[in-house]
């Protein structure tokens, strides 16, 4: 034990297996380490309890005690060591409860004494610790323990402490005590929490009109229920937070309305406007309430649009900056006698004429994109909605859009699958989703519609019940034999899902040729090139159709061109973004994946991404699947388009791995 190195005295120490040795040097060794390592290896528990009553390290004696597990001295180490954590150790080793006892009423050690009173079970003993002991601490851990009810009582009721006395009471939960704690307690704190154990309706009342603190009130008034008590308090109550809990619960409207006007706390008055509905007092408070806040908080609470249209904005600067029509803005501007409104009203109107001016410019989308995100004009934003060529900026037009109207018209006739939803999101009447679930001319429109009227708990049985018509219909069309009838709704079918039915059971080879030369469906074109196998037919298809991608489909299957020298063309010398898209579109018309030209499927894809060409987006996000590579979903997740961007996401999210 004499080498200058600690390691090798620690490891001196590993080997030594003599008991007396190592608890020599627990006892003795210069090294507080040394002395510990020695004491982890000692197992005797006789040795042990010598090391817990004679050594001289605290550390050592601690751990001496904590490795007992019988020990005769136990008791005298609890009651007379000279650390408290070496008594603390000790006293939770102990079961003799006369003696825990003791320690809890005369350790010096506070945690000491609350370690004895949690190894007491004994109720009698506890009973005296909560009655007797000096220490408010020690109190509250023995009545935390007590199941006496009497004693439990006698507790709640007397003990000095708050603390104490709110724990004792809380262990019993009696309405009884509750009300008696609630009425009599000396601290105020204690009688609030007593009150907001009390059901008592009466002695609420009592105590929401008689308690001399403010907090106790409030926490009465909270839960009275009684109207005509609650006008009372409303009224009369001296204290304007304990106004606030009665007004909070009002419904008289005539009494909130003179509350609202007449009581001199703005705290009162602003929970006084949350609670009124007549638009002409709110209009009024909105012109004449000295509290901003207050103003603010009626303004937002009318919904007459008369009534807004002809005040606040007219007087205030901050609600002539809430106004969204800019005719009107315009007016106030050149009309208001206030000079502060007028320049509001001025700078409003400058701000969004700047922003219409970037709403429209051609360049960066996502300038154009931020700027529709604070753009007022509605006219404009409809505009944009229904006739931007880019489908990010028709997307953030619409959400910005609250004309359930326009929007069920542009739901018709958008064909981005992206901005379809945000106007089925952005509905605002459930008439409106009604309508979409019913009616909507695709099948994954409708039921998203009704997803979320189904999320919105609404009732969903007409378009439910549409839904199972339009199933019907189609499980009838295999059993159609007119053609005609078939070809038609093929062509005109007023629901996506009719139409890629009708054509999967055309089977008339004229009826087949005409569709195939006649429709602009992708889904119908698809099914309708696979059953397409006349070479003649082939190729006055390839020769008339109306679809571009459907002439070079056809003229693949009909031999007279390979994909590769269609690709060659739309990508050679003077061919346009059109001609690419609908080589790409071609190929997206074929079941089975065209290997021999998947670099040039994967190319063409970006191009058209990086070029921003929206012609054949539906068919691009097809190709993804089949044909695609992370190289090809970055390319389209950091597209602004949101078709393209939506589809790369879920593609990188499913090939993470």
């Amino acid at each position: 034990m004499n080498d200058r190195n600690g390691d090798v005295r620690h490891t001196a120490v590993d080997v030594i297996d003599d008991p007396v040795l190592l608890s020599i040097l627990a006892m003795t060794a210069k090294d507080h380490g040394i002395r510990l390592a020695a004491l982890e290896r000692v197992a005797d528990q006789s040795i042990l309890e010598v090391i817990a009553l004679d050594a001289g390290d605290w550390r050592v004696r601690l751990g001496a005690v904590m490795k007992l597990t019988d020990c005769l001295h136990i008791g005298s180490i609890a009651l007379k060591d000279r650390d408290k954590d070496v008594r603390r150790a000790a006293v939770s080793k102990l079961v003799d409860q006369a003696l825990l006892a003791l320690i809890a009423e005369v350790d010096a050690s506070l945690d000491v004494r609350r370690t004895a009173v949690e190894r007491i079970t004994n109720q009698a003993l506890l009973a005296k610790i909560a009655a007797s002991n000096v220490d408010w601490q020690v109190r509250l851990s023995s009545v935390s323990r007590m199941d006496d009810r009497s004693l439990l009582e006698k507790s709640a009721l007397h003990d000095l402490d708050e603390d104490v006395r709110r724990t004792a009471a809380g262990n019993l939960d009696s309405q009884a005590l509750w009300a008696k704690i609630a009425l009599q307690d000396k601290d105020e704190d204690v009688r609030r929490t007593a009150v907001e154990n009390v059901k008592d309706q009466e002695l609420l009342a009592r105590i929401a009109r008689e308690d001399s603190d403010v907090f106790v009130r409030h926490a009465a008034t909270e839960r009275l229920v009684d109207e005509d008590l609650l006008s009372y308090i409303a009224v009369k109550d001296a204290d304007g937070y304990v106004r606030c809990a009665a007004v909070d619960k009002l419904t008289d409207q005539s009494l909130l309305s003179r509350i609202l006007l007449d009581d001199k706390d703005w705290r009162v008055r602003g929970f006084a406007v949350e609670m009124v509905t007549d638009q002409a007092l709110l209009a009024r408070i909105a012109l004449e309430e000295e509290d901003p806040e207050i103003r603010t908080a009626a303004v937002d609470r009318l919904v007459d649009k008369l009534i807004l249209s002809k005040t606040g904005m007219w007087i205030h600067p901050e609600l002539t900056r809430r106004v969204k029509d800019l005719a009107l803005l315009a007016r106030i501007a050149a009309e208001a006698k206030d000079e502060e409104v007028r320049a509001a009203a001025g700078s409003k109107l400058a701000e969004q004429i700047q922003l219409c001016k970037k709403a429209v410019q051609p360049g960066n989308v996502y300038s154009r994109i931020s700027a529709i995100g604070r753009l007022d004009d509605h006219a404009l934003l409809c505009h944009l909605a229904e006739h931007d060529p880019l489908a990010a900026i028709r997307l953030s037009s619409v959400k910005r859009i609250e004309d359930d109207g326009f929007l069920l018209k542009r739901l018709s006739s958008e064909h981005s699958a992206a901005v379809r939803e945000a106007i089925v999101d952005n509905l605002h009447e459930i008439d409106s989703l009604r309508e979409v679930a019913k009616s909507a001319s695709r099948l994954k429109i409708r039921e998203h519609a009704l997803r979320l009227l189904r999320e919105k708990k609404c009732d969903v049985a007409d378009s439910t019940e549409a839904l199972e018509s339009l199933k019907s219909r189609i499980s009838a069309l295999p059993a159609e034999n007119d053609a005609s009838g078939l070809l038609a709704l093929a062509l005109e079918g007023e629901i996506d899902v009719l139409r890629s039915e009708a054509a999967r059971n055309l089977s008339d080879f004229v009826a087949v040729e005409q569709a195939a030369v006649r429709s602009l469906d992708h889904e119908v074109l698809k099914i309708i090139l696979s059953k397409l196998d006349d070479i003649a037919s082939l190729e006055r298809v390839a020769g008339c159709a109306k679809d571009g991608a459907m002439r070079l489909a056809a003229a693949r299957r009909a031999n007279s061109k390979s994909l590769k020298e269609i690709f060659t063309a739309a990508t050679g010398h003077g061919a346009t973004m059109q001609i690419l898209g609908d080589a790409l579109a071609a190929v997206s018309l074929f079941s089975e994946v065209q290997y021999n030209i998947l670099e040039e499927v994967r190319n063409a894809c970006l191009k058209l991404a990086e070029h921003g060409d929206e012609s054949r987006i539906p068919e691009m996000v097809y190709l993804l699947e089949a044909y695609g590579n992370r190289f090809v979903a970055e390319g389209y997740y950091n597209s602004s388009q949101p078709d393209l961007n939506r589809a790369g996401r879920k593609w990188l999210e499913a090939h993470q791995d």
